[in-house]
C-alpha cells in the first residue's frame, strides 16, 4: 500500500497561439533549431485566466530580444 499523499492537479486550457517561423538553423543531422516570434508571444487574458508570456530564453547566441522585458 502507498503511503504518498496525493497532490493536487491544476489542469489549463490549450490555448493557441499563431507564430512566425523568424529563423531555422541545423544543430546537428537530426536536430533543428526554430525560432519563433510574433504578437501572440505576450501575455493575455483567456476565459479569465491569465497567461503568462512566452519567453523561454533571454540572451546567448541567437536568442533576439525580449520586448517589453528588462
Amino acid at each position: 500500500m502507498s503511503t504518498r499523499s496525493p497532490r493536487s492537479v491544476v489542469t489549463f486550457p490549450i490555448v493557441l497561439r499563431e507564430l512566425t517561423a523568424l529563423r531555422v538553423s541545423d544543430v546537428t543531422p537530426g536536430m533543428r533549431r526554430v525560432t519563433l516570434g510574433g504578437p501572440q508571444l505576450h501575455a493575455f487574458e483567456h476565459t479569465g485566466l491569465s497567461l503568462p508570456p512566452l519567453l523561454l530564453r533571454r540572451g546567448g547566441p541567437g536568442a533576439g530580444p525580449c520586448p517589453g522585458r528588462t
